[in-house]
């Protein structure tokens, strides 16, 4: 009759823990009400709760979601689990130690049903197992809730259960054991784990896993009835290793009835401020799946050390374990290798590691070969410190010593050397592909000093000038030829056309003809139109000549022109001392010359290993080179693709993959390969949704940031906010408003991670055609929250971009935000991209001496 007798004491508790949740949420409504954000962000955590009802995912990433939660859902999973856990716990009442591992522990309905049954048993001095439960969810503020408003009140009424959850129980994402410990009897609750519907398969499997893995002696699936038959597939699988099966029929339910306490404090606070909160909340389980399997041969003890459900971003390299895409990318093959993948797939983990592979594989006696030479590089300056660490962390530290290079000025800089047993051989170099041909190819440099010049600035300047000496010397009609007359263009023109395709490079051609006028434009467009041996070449052809003489003149250079003569110097002279593996991050950015660049320093062409990202090709958009199949160089080449982001958060990886996928249908499959679009990845951080905010000017904005930041503050650990692009108003403001902030241009953090990014729609990106690639990038930069504000004069061609993204995986930070976000999505703007026409009549592209004068130029 003891059973029977611990049943009559929980359902004694019945008012008592409904006083406990009342004063849980009186609590937090005295602290949060008064925040600008509390009464739409509640109304809206009170609409979305509905989507449960219909057997649809809620995304548990808003502020108010676990207050309001615990206004109606709360007491019926208590009631959930209640019947299950007295069934289990008074039968396992002989045993020493459980742990309880709740995966999906939400607001810590089976804490309270563990804390209640622990409690009964004590008042009742049946004998009771030491219990500990280990709560983890994806969702911060569920957890947060959970812990400081409601497990907090529950102890002080049930001081019994005060052992069963501390504060290093409740755990976001990962599932780890602090201290290392030996857990004894340990049982899986996977409560409401499988709700991500889209998801399901692979978080099951990925359960299916874990349980091969560690045994658990006892596996509880509990869900909604719409999900049975999804819980049973799962379960009958489970069965296989070992389990089971029993307990699968709720017949009792121990709380009847409805919370009265808490419909008339809802109530009131949805009249006041208009939540439209309706029903009335009841301890009734609506409706339950629920599967209990057992394992045949329980375990005594089992070291839980660290597992991880959701792979949370690591700068350790040495602790990130890769998966089996990733390892068979890592391998060493007789073959060129192109690594492909979308952002946070883990590239650039792919790399280092096999780097390691190489090293590991070539040891003599044990020690790294000292007549390896390795190249590193990436067109990203700030990753080449990141890949140096990483380099660094993985390989032996007593096999090898790092230098860092240093300027004019000795001050070090954040390209690496690695030198193994010889020291004055340097057998890895990791550098940014724009120092290559003064510090390896030894071409010299010339930089813009003056004045501390702005590079870009200097460029566009030099290129301008140039524009106006041709259109004076040559009568130019500016308004006949507007459309070539742009220095922005025109240096692209150069960059992408003239020097990506080897123009000048090689010694047998006609000295008298212009090999421009022939060669192809790949991903150049049409808008302008530049049509082969046209007068709009000659014009581009004579202005660009123009700009490299006065250069020269200067004793100045560009990235693009040390680029240039380097290759020619090297496809004229070769290029001593063969570099054994070069591996590139980033190939997105790679024009043919580039990869002529790699060929040149390379002994053997099978060792090049290429990574990167299309959609991300923010350097030279569509006028990237991806090698042939039928290139002689390249043609063995073995393309490793990797699926879904590590890093960025699942929820942002939904909202985006509309724009992933159009990126990716305007590149198109090109020589066999198809660009793979963004998919949300199983283990990635949950983060949040990416939030929309409207203002109307700059202080509105910054006051509207601040408050998204410090609401996501705690949950997320944000650091600071970083702005793209470069809107510094908006910076100071912020700075003004006591929240930290700086501002950034993606074409400097590109491959790096930020945690609060914020998306100013009121700067343009610096790019005229690749936009939407410049702002997939943007926001893709994020490991935990992604911020857009969009502004009355935002850039008119970022209004499609967001009509792009995914609804349901959007939040409207306010009822403001909400209006404009649907005029947004009403508009009929559209991006159009006439093609333009090259007049046949225009000039002539006669011969002159334009050919010789780059010749001189580029040597």
């Amino acid at each position: 009759m003891s059973k029977e007798k611990l049943i009559d004491w929980l359902r004694a508790q019945q008012p008592k823990i409904e006083s406990i949740l009342l004063n849980s949420a009186q609590e937090y409504y005295s602290k949060y009400s008064a925040k600008s954000y509390f009464e739409f962000d509640a109304k809206k955590t009170g609409q979305e709760m509905w989507s449960l009802s219909r057997g649809e995912d809620l995304c548990y990433d808003r502020p108010t979601i676990g207050f309001n939660y615990s206004l109606w859902y709360h007491p019926k999973r208590i009631n959930t689990f209640l019947q299950y856990f007295t069934d289990l716990i008074y039968d396992s009442r002989k045993e020493k130690h459980i742990e309880i591992f709740d995966l999906g522990a939400g607001t810590g309905a089976v804490l309270w049903a563990v804390g209640l049954v622990v409690s009964g048993l004590e008042a009742l001095k049946i004998p009771s197992p030491k219990i500990r439960v280990i709560n983890i969810d994806t969702s911060a503020f569920m957890l947060i809730y959970s812990y400081h408003y409601l497990w907090k009140n529950f102890i002080k009424e049930f001081p019994q259960a005060e052992g069963v959850s501390n504060q290093t129980d409740f755990r976001l994402n990962s599932w780890s054991n602090l201290d290392e410990a030996l857990c004894t009897n340990v049982w899986l609750c996977a409560s409401y784990l499988f709700d991500h519907s889209e998801n399901s398969e692979a978080i099951a499997e990925e359960f299916k896993e874990l349980i091969s893995q560690y045994k658990p002696n006892k596996i509880l699936l509990l869900s909604s009835a719409k999900k049975c038959t999804y819980v049973n597939t799962v379960a009958d699988s489970i069965q296989t290793l070992g389990y089971n099966g029993f307990g699968t029929i709720l017949k009792n339910q121990i709380f009847l009835g409805a919370l009265k306490h808490l419909y008339r404090f809802r109530s009131n606070i949805s009249e006041q401020h208009k939540l439209n909160l309706s029903g009335v909340p009841k301890w009734n389980i609506d409706s339950l799946c629920g599967r209990v399997l057992m394992n045949h041969n329980p375990m005594l003890s089992l070291n839980f050390a660290e597992v991880k459900l959701f792979i949370q971003p690591e700068p350790n390299r040495t602790k990130i374990k890769l998966t089996s895409d990733q390892e068979d990318a890592a391998k060493i093959i007789s073959a060129p290798t192109l690594v492909i993948g979308p952002a946070g797939c883990g590239k650039s983990v792919v790399l280092t590691q096999k780097i390691k592979n190489i090293l590991d594989s070539t040891k003599i006696n044990n020690e790294y070969d000292p007549d390896l030479k390795i190249l590193v590089t990436t067109f990203n300056k700030a990753l080449v410190r990141y890949l140096g660490d990483w380099i660094e962390q993985i390989l032996d530290s007593n096999k090898f010593t790092r230098r860092f290079g240093r300027n004019y000025y000795g001050q070090e800089q954040d390209y690496s050397f690695f030198t193994f047993t010889n020291p004055r051989r340097t057998n890895i170099y990791v550098m940014h592909f724009d120092i290559l041909p003064t510090k390896i190819g030894r071409v010299n440099r010339q930089d813009v000093t003056i004045g501390g010049a702005d590079i870009d600035g200097f460029h566009l300047e030099q290129m301008q000038n140039a524009i106006e000496s041709y259109v004076t010397q040559n009568n130019i009609d500016e308004k006949r030829f507007h459309k070539i007359l742009d220095a922005e263009f025109l240096l692209d023109e150069y960059h992408r056309v003239v020097y990506g395709n080897l123009c000048n490079c090689y010694l047998k051609r006609k000295p008298t003809d212009i090999e421009y006028a022939t060669i192809p434009r790949d991903g150049r467009g049409n808008n302008p139109k530049v049509d082969i041996r046209s007068g709009r070449r000659k014009i581009a052809w004579g202005i660009i000549n123009i700009y490299l003489s006065a250069l020269k003149m200067q004793n100045l250079e560009s990235f693009i022109t040390r680029r240039h003569k380097w290759v020619k110097k090297l496809i004229e002279n070769g290029f001593q001392n063969q570099f054994n593996y070069i591996l590139v991050d980033e190939f997105q950015d790679c024009t043919k010359a580039d990869y002529e660049i790699f060929y040149r320093l390379l002994s053997n062409h099978n060792n090049l290993t290429l990574a990167g990202d299309i959609a991300q090709s923010i350097n030279i958009g569509h006028s990237l080179y991806i090698p042939r199949s039928d290139d002689p160089t390249m043609k063995n080449i073995k393309k490793k693709p990797l699926e879904g982001s590590f890093r960025l958060p699942f929820r942002v990886s939904e909202c985006i993959k509309p724009l992933s996928v159009n990126i990716n249908r305007r590149f198109g499959a090109r020589e066999g390969f198809q660009p793979i679009d963004i998919i949300p990845y199983k283990g990635a951080p949950p983060g949040s949704r990416p939030l929309f905010i409207y203002a109307k000017d700059t202080e509105t904005a910054a006051i509207k940031i601040k408050e998204v930041f410090f609401a996501y503050y705690k949950a997320l650990k944000l650091s600071e906010v970083t702005i793209f692009e470069r809107d510094n108003e908006l910076c100071s403001a912020l700075y003004l408003n006591q929240t930290p902030a700086k501002t950034e241009i993606i074409l400097r953090t590109k491959g790096l991670e930020k945690s609060c990014v914020v998306w100013s729609t009121r700067i343009d990106v610096d790019t005229q055609t690749e936009k939407e690639e410049f702002i997939y990038t943007i926001l893709t930069r994020t490991v935990s929250l992604l911020i857009i504000v969009v502004f009355p004069n935002i850039q008119q061609d970022y209004v499609n971009i967001i009509k792009l993204f995914e609804p349901k995986r959007l939040i409207c930070w306010d009822e403001e935000s909400e209006v404009k976000y649907t005029e947004l999505g009403q508009s009929t703007y559209a991006i159009t991209y006439l093609d333009d026409q090259d007049d046949a009549e225009e000039i002539e592209a006669d011969k002159d001496d334009d050919e010789k004068n780059i010749d001189e130029l580029i040597s």
